[in-house]
């Protein structure tokens, strides 16, 4: 079995990097140069899925364009949960769904997100 990915920022910390630089030019580890907000619901989910959706966005605001598709069927699931057409294995997709990006609290601590810094004028 092969050794696990060292995060990049890792091995810059430890001079990992330095030592092999052929292993951290380029690879899945690293973090995308940029990323794209992730913008309105599509236009085929229904009303409750969009809400759902809007509600995501804004309780998770870590999310971008690469999480569109997990974001919509957590959306659709969560608004059939919401018209009560939701059974328990549909919940439990929901769950894994949210697992997925973050939004357990036991999810969240995998999620490299700081929150932006507050600027208070006032002090």
């Amino acid at each position: 079995m092969p050794r696990p990915l060292i995060p990049i920022e890792k091995a810059r910390l430890t001079g990992y990097s330095l030592v092999h630089k052929e292993r951290f030019r380029t690879g899945s580890n690293h973090p995308p140069a940029h990323s794209y907000p992730i913008g309105y619901p599509p236009h085929w989910l229904t009303t409750e899925a969009q809400e759902a959706w809007h509600e995501m966005t804004d309780t998770m605001p870590w999310l971008n364009r690469t999480h569109r598709g997990i974001t919509s069927i957590a959306a659709l699931l969560s608004g059939k949960m919401a018209r009560d057409e939701l059974g328990t294995s549909g919940m439990n997709l929901l769950r894994l769904c949210l697992g997925s990006m973050g939004a357990t609290p036991s999810d969240f601590r995998r999620i490299n997100w700081t929150p932006p810094a507050i600027e208070d004028d006032d002090l």
